[in-house]
């Protein structure tokens, strides 16, 4: 939990007003978010797994990779979008691999959000979750070459994910590194589309969730950035990745980024508490957007 200090926060808030209405009376705009991976095109990102050795340096260039590719420079520091915009944005790419350097799977990001669409296996099937967009769709399309795209019977949101795991299974929360090669080679296994929108769709949901995790989720809050590295070291034992003030984090994502682009374009929003019970924080100033959501300028 965060500790607001308010003369601090007071005083923060009032730059950002003040430097914003300057910028108004001096005819200049304020800067807004602008997707660094532009419609048709992909950027692409590499991520070779080995357990026998210490990924956690690989790993952090590859979380800063896709804040680069999503962009969304505001007021000197990154936001990504809410989930219902970003429709006309490119792909990001993530291609993971074996310790022997074979291709796994492909991760499928909007560019505009880093919201995880889909995934392509080994024998380069792709395959989007049910809400994907039009313009995701297209996209994926035309990476796969015009390929025959296959739609996951459920969404990609958190709660679809979880009520499609089989049984009364609920989210992986403690991971090592062996889980995180088990749950990438499930992805670039999956054995064509009749398997993965029926008995196979619960080992596809639990793959996805970790992966959502480890990437999306880690590139846009340094909490699961910083949890996520424990499971990238060598030989890494399981360990918590996935807290409950964490879950609470990423479900109320299009609440905290609309409050961060207000506090961008003014005027200065009111301290928001988001999460509930014990497992809550509040976003008051520029330190809190840096400490909860993502790393300023992408440099952690």
């Amino acid at each position: 939990m965060l500790s607001i200090n308010g003369e601090r926060s007071f005083a923060l808030r009032s730059a950002v007003a003040t430097l914003a209405a300057l910028m108004i009376l001096l005819g200049l705009n304020v800067p807004r978010a602008a997707a660094d991976t532009p419609n048709r095109q992909t950027t692409y990102i590499d991520f070779h797994i080995d357990p026998e050795i210490d990924n956690v340096p690989h790993y952090r260039s590859v979380v800063q990779q896709l804040r680069r590719g999503a962009g969304h420079l505001i007021h000197g520091n990154n936001i990504y979008e809410t989930m219902g915009q970003g429709q006309n944005a490119g792909l990001v790419a993530l291609n993971l691999y074996n310790a022997d350097w074979v291709h796994q799977t492909t991760l499928y990001f909007n560019a505009s959000n880093l919201y995880l669409v889909g995934f392509k296996s080994r024998t380069g099937q792709a395959y989007l979750f049910s809400d994907a967009s039009a313009n995701a769709r297209e996209e994926v399309g035309r990476e796969v070459r015009g390929a025959p795209v296959t739609t996951l019977p459920f969404a990609g949101s958190y709660t679809s994910l979880v009520n499609t795991l089989p049984g009364a299974e609920t989210e992986p929360t403690t991971i090592g590194i062996y889980a995180i090669q088990t749950n990438m080679e499930a992805l670039a296994r999956t054995p064509n589309p009749a398997a993965a929108t029926g008995a196979y769709r619960g080992s596809i949901a639990r793959a996805m969730l970790i992966m959502i995790g480890a990437f999306a989720e880690a590139a846009r809050f340094p909490m699961f950035r910083d949890h996520f590295e424990a499971a990238f070291r060598r030989f890494a034992n399981p360990s918590v990745v996935v807290t409950p003030t964490m879950q609470a984090l990423r479900t109320a994502w299009g609440q905290m980024s609309r409050w961060v682009q207000q506090l961008v374009s003014g005027p200065p929003p009111t301290p928001a508490v988001f999460g509930s019970g014990v497992y809550f924080f509040v976003l008051a100033s520029w330190e809190d957007v840096d400490k909860y959501l993502r790393a300023i300028n992408g440099q952690r």
